[in-house]
């Protein structure tokens, strides 16, 4: 059994100003850390399954993606989790809830999730934290308090994790 996730990549020119971001943070505390792994959302997050059934994962991506359109997505700020994930916040996402809620009826008879993801939050990691930190909030300050960009969502990505996650299968979206 291997692992996996899915999930929507970040356009390389605001990949590259995240990760500038998540580098400047991961300087100031130590006790962050970066994902191995480029900018994206998480649509599934890590799971595991047999050959078998990465084939049948494979098409039905590739089914959802015929269907769905291609959309623009606006990130809007930044925030955190439970004192231990700093994120870029992504704004109207009606289509990205939309892809998720697919994906996730096409995956629930493949018994593969841990639990169907009914509060998926859609969010950017820049860094988490080895340990909850209290004053995690306090590296928002150290963020741009205006932050707004927008890219086209075009495609969902398969990741495997080896070492590190890497693309396996890239699933265009219709439109």
């Amino acid at each position: 059994m291997q692992r996996f996730l899915i999930g929507i990549p970040v356009e390389k020119e605001l990949a590259i100003i995240l990760n500038t971001l998540s580098k400047r943070l991961l300087a100031d505390n130590h006790l962050l850390h970066q994902a191995k792994i480029e900018p994206h959302i998480t649509l599934v997050p890590p799971f595991t399954c047999s050959d078998e059934q990465l084939h049948v994962i494979q098409q039905q991506l590739l089914e959802i993606g015929h269907r769905s359109k291609g959309f623009t997505l606006a990130i809007n700020g930044f925030n955190h989790f439970n004192d231990r994930v700093l994120f870029a916040a992504p704004t109207h996402a009606e289509p990205l809830l939309a892809l998720h809620q697919s994906i996730n009826q096409a995956l629930l008879p493949l018994r593969i999730l841990k639990a169907p993801s009914e509060r998926f939050h859609p969010h950017i990691t820049l860094a988490k934290a080895k340990r909850s930190i209290l004053q995690l909030h306090r590296q928002l300050d150290n963020l741009p308090s205006e932050f707004v960009r927008e890219f086209y969502v075009d495609q969902m990505l398969l990741w495997k994790f080896t070492d590190r996650w890497n693309v396996v299968t890239s699933i265009p979206l219709a439109g």
